[in-house]
């Protein structure tokens, strides 16, 4: 009751104990002094007195949906308004079913002893009706002759559902005993809000913000391993040991004959899927951070939707891409994290694909030595399936700086070939992620020295170092046996990471890409 609670912010009681000193009271008290964030709360009761015996009373003492409606529209600023049933056709008396006791909410027509034209006097038996706990007979209210029979034998019928329609004389009838609540029609109207999207506040009055989890990870890599031996031009002055020491990499991956971005990011998506126990259908949103798409259109999220739906038809879900360069995997994280809060019972696929190889132009050293294929597809969660989580996603910081181009870029397909600028990009990376960090450490009351360790884009195994001289937090590298592989380098890193944390490890993870584009986020161990 606590979570719910703090989720909508507002929570209505209803019984029919007394208003002072009732079971509501303790629940309203308990949630006042435990959640985390302010609750709207509202008691729908009896007053403080005894139940009468008349039934019409008991609809006004006890907590009746039209209270209860009305509450509800109030906590939730809406316009509730009534409309009356209506009058009753002169001359004619409707006859409505009744119940043993208040607590009958239907009865069964066991049978009728009136027909159509039949004269009724006041008193007669009309039917024989079996309540809950009794069977027992209704007799007529008013005299007159019956003008039509609205039941049959053997029909269950709510209670104050019209039995039969009786002609009369006005002068014979009298004022029909209350069975039931009659509220009226309800209509609710939402009041303008301007569009704005109304969230629990907390303490310093910022909205509060839906807890999103991140799942475990699953990457695949292409399938033909690549080594600096491999890679080296002929006759260009360089050993497979000078690319070691100048990138950190001894080998890379890249992919085979018939693999391609969307292969591999369909094999890496159904393995997320298989991991965490989830089918296509369990999904509400799939983004795709790619450097590489095979088309602009269809989108590779589209795509890729395609093809794990393979032939069990259409799926019909958001699927859109990001192209952030080597930041797209915090990018497609925040698009994902922004969509759990206005939809916290949803699941979110976040999907890197990247082939890169081949854009590489092989007679470029500083270029080819350095990437490799790989993809990766993560699972979010929102609030409501936060237990499957395997950690806690804070929302990414990020920001761009433009860029023409002359530093890093990379072609269209068949358009040419990755351009880089290598000591212009070191520089502008180092700076960056360390300071994309910081702003996403102090965002959530942190300093980067309290980080358990630091996850960045694995570009090169220079500027890991040059960001590990610069902090004294460990900085992760698995940049040897992988390269760089944009976007999808982090989430990479992160499928060794998580299964060896400790519960209540912060993690920071860092990018860098063209653009250019930064980002930083955090994420919190469970």
């Amino acid at each position: 009751m606590l979570a719910s609670a703090e989720k909508t912010a507002r929570l209505i009681v209803v019984h029919e104990d007394n208003h002072t000193c009732g079971m509501g009271a303790e629940v309203l008290a308990t949630i006042a002094e435990k959640a985390r964030v302010p609750v709207a709360t509202r008691r729908v009761t009896r007053p403080d007195t005894h139940v009468p015996c008349n039934f019409a009373n008991q609809i006004e003492v006890l907590p009746s949906y039209q209270r209860l409606l009305t509450t509800a529209a109030e906590l939730l600023d809406l316009d509730l308004s009534w409309v009356a049933p209506p009058e009753q056709e002169a001359g004619i008396a409707i006859v409505e079913a009744i119940g043993s006791s208040p607590s009958d909410e239907t009865v069964i027509v066991a049978e009728l002893h009136v027909q159509a034209g039949q004269t009724l006097e006041r008193g007669d038996v009309i039917a024989s009706l079996e309540a809950t706990k009794s069977i027992f007979e209704m007799t007529a209210t008013v005299s007159g002759v019956v003008d039509d029979l609205l039941v049959a034998e053997g029909q269950t019928i709510p209670v104050g559902q019209p039995m039969l329609r009786v002609r009369t004389k006005e002068t014979q009838r009298r004022k029909k005993p209350v069975t039931q609540e009659r509220a009226g029609t309800p209509v609710l109207r939402r009041r303008p809000n301007h569009g704005r999207l109304i969230l629990p506040r907390t303490d310093n009055n910022e909205p509060r913000r839906f807890d999103v989890g991140i799942s475990t990870i699953a990457a695949v890599e292409g399938s033909r391993v690549i080594s600096n031996a491999e890679i080296v031009p002929a006759n260009s002055g360089y050993d497979p040991s000078d690319v070691l020491r100048r990138t950190g990499i001894e080998q890379r991956r890249w992919i085979g004959p018939g693999e391609d971005a969307i292969s591999l990011a369909v094999a890496a998506c159904r393995q997320v899927l298989d991991q965490e126990n989830l089918i296509l259908d369990d999904l509400d949103m799939i983004v795709c951070s790619t450097t590489s798409p095979l088309s602009v259109t269809p989108s590779m999220a589209c795509r890729v939707m395609n093809g794990l739906a393979g032939s069990k038809g259409e799926l019909m879900i958001q699927a859109f891409d990001i192209n952030a360069a080597c930041s797209g995997y915090l990018y497609a994280l925040q698009a994902a994290y922004d969509y759990l809060q206005s939809t916290p019972h949803g699941r979110v696929l976040v999907v890197t694909t990247e082939v890169l190889s081949p854009l590489l132009d092989r007679e470029d050293f500083d270029t080819a030595i350095l990437f490799g294929d790989a993809a990766s597809a993560t699972i979010l969660y929102g609030e409501s399936h936060y237990e499957a989580a395997r950690a806690r996603l804070h929302r990414p910081d990020l920001s761009a700086k433009g860029d023409v181009g002359g530093a890093l870029s990379v072609p269209l397909r068949h358009g040419g070939f990755i351009q880089m600028q290598g000591r212009k990009v070191f520089t502008e990376a180092v700076r960056s992620m360390i300071t994309s960090l910081s702003h996403a450490c102090q965002r959530r009351s942190l300093t980067i020295d309290q980080l358990d360790l630091i996850v960045p884009h694995q570009a090169n195994q220079r500027i890991i170092d040059a960001i590990q001289r610069r902090i004294s937090t460990q900085v992760y590298s698995n940049i040897r046996h992988h390269g760089n592989t944009s976007s999808t380098s982090i989430p990479l890193c992160l499928t060794e990471v998580i299964p060896a944390a400790r519960p209540g490890d912060l993690l920071g993870l860092c990018a860098f890409g063209g653009g250019f584009t930064f980002g930083a986020g955090i994420v919190e161990m469970n």
